[in-house]
């Protein structure tokens, strides 16, 4: 195990408390099978701290010059050196500025990939990309030791436009199971975490579907609005404050991953069309029902149905039938076992990566 390290640059969403999860989730793991080195220099302090795993084998740099002057001083040295990119889903066109950018980055992997050092990429979704992006994510399919994703439908797509996979793994978020304490019962309020910011069509359903949510469910249940993502916080707010007639709060949750958690300690149910609402509610004990608009949420339909929970997913894009919503919700149960037996997944890619 001393004889590997794994790098990582963080660069990602930082208000968006699921994408910090996934990487320290992924942090979490390498350092199962090798000591970290984690560059936190892009980082926005509360991001570098909600990272922190409080392992002594993961070390923090602050800087990117750093981070590759260590790894190369372990690779000259004969270590076993693996460099990872950023989990998560990918999705839609590169161009202008973000293109030539990651033309560079994948100038610089190649330069890595010929010192040896072993390129993964895991945890990854793929949907609707561009084609320059296509273009891009083939040069870089061919430098990767280890491509993981995280589920069926994406492993497919990305066969499709000419990438090299070498297997499915699960979410990331899953690796956080036995690291939450699950509350007991009683819960009774139901959580509720929406975006809208992907089309006017989407904001304008999840406006509609909530108050139908509204007429659906008994007005005696609270409903906990969870933001976590910066930019849901509006939409959220205004749901919140428009719900007469019933017990409403607001958390803000995204700047850290523990107080997302805590979050969901009181909540049944968590209804949403965020992934890592519904698999971080998941994990904390809340039956998941994901609401969606399917061309926007690929990705959920895609790891629910890996799961074995295609029939917690409902298409919000159509008609609203109250005897649908109310049947889902009836019969809204959550086995424990499903997310442990997901952890273990995460932990047979990990010996697959480094054994």
């Amino acid at each position: 195990m001393d004889q590997s390290f794994s790098f990582f640059s963080i660069k990602t969403q930082f208000e968006n408390v699921g994408d910090a999860l996934i990487n320290r989730e992924l942090i979490r793991l390498a350092s199962t099978k090798s000591s970290a080195i984690v560059d936190v220099s892009r980082c926005p302090v509360e991001f570098s701290k909600t990272l922190e795993i409080g392992s002594s084998r993961v070390a923090y740099v602050n800087g990117t010059l750093k981070l590759f002057a260590k790894l190369l001083s372990k690779r000259l040295a004969g270590k076993r050196c693996y460099y990872y990119l950023s989990p998560g889903g990918y999705v839609g066109e590169k161009a202008g500025a973000q293109y030539y950018a990651a033309a560079f980055n994948t100038l610089v992997l190649r330069l890595l990939h010929l010192t040896g050092v072993k390129v993964c990429h895991v945890g990854v979704s793929y949907e609707r990309i561009g084609d320059k992006h296509k273009s891009l994510l083939r040069k870089r399919s061919s430098l990767l030791y280890k491509h993981f994703v995280r589920d069926r439908e994406s492993e497919e797509y990305a066969r499709k436009i000419g990438l090299k996979v070498d297997g499915l793994m699960t979410d990331l978020a899953f690796g956080a199971v036995d690291e939450q304490a699950v509350p007991a019962e009683p819960r009774l309020k139901y959580a509720v975490s929406f975006r809208g910011d992907q089309s006017k069509d989407q904001h304008t359903g999840v406006i509609e579907f909530v108050k139908h949510l509204h007429d659906t469910v008994d007005a005696q249940i609270p409903f906990k609005f969870v933001c976590q993502v910066e930019r849901d916080g509006s939409l959220l707010k205004n749901l919140a404050e428009e719900l007469k007639g019933r017990d409403t709060e607001l958390v803000s949750v995204y700047h850290d991953i523990d107080v997302c958690f805590n979050a969901y300690s009181d909540c049944k149910i968590i209804i949403s069309n965020r992934l890592h609402a519904l698999l971080i509610g998941m994990i904390a004990g809340c039956a998941p029902l994901a609401a969606v608009h399917p061309c926007y949420n690929q990705k959920i339909v895609g790891i629910f149905r890996d799961l074995g929970l295609e029939n917690r997913v409902l298409d919000i894009s159509g008609e609203l039938v109250a005897e649908s919503t109310a049947g889902l919700l009836a019969s809204a149960s959550l086995d424990p076992s499903l997310a442990r037996s997901q952890k273990e997944r995460l932990l047979s890619v990990a010996s697959a990566i480094y054994d």
